[in-house]
């Protein structure tokens, strides 16, 4: 988030800045199913506090599962992974 990027305090470490590559390339790294346009929608949602935008993405990429009754008994299972 500094101009200088040696100059890291603990305002660097708790904020992500959408607009700066390398801290969104460095928070896909721990989200690798999500691509960069959907990162910087989170970062955008949750604000730019780090443990947000995690919580944020955590929650959005859950499995969901969906029982589905599609006859006589019979139930189809869906997965949907956002």
């Amino acid at each position: 988030m500094s101009d200088n990027k040696k100059l890291k305090s603990k305002q660097d470490r708790i904020r992500v800045d959408g607009k700066d590559p390398s801290e969104v390339a460095y928070l896909r790294k721990q989200f690798p199913g999500i691509s960069t346009r959907a990162l910087t929608g989170a970062i955008r949602a949750a604000g730019p506090l780090r443990k947000d935008i995690i919580k944020y993405l955590q929650k959005k990429t859950e499995t969901r599962y969906y029982n589905t009754s599609i006859g006589k008994g019979q139930v189809l299972r869906v997965t949907i992974r956002c």
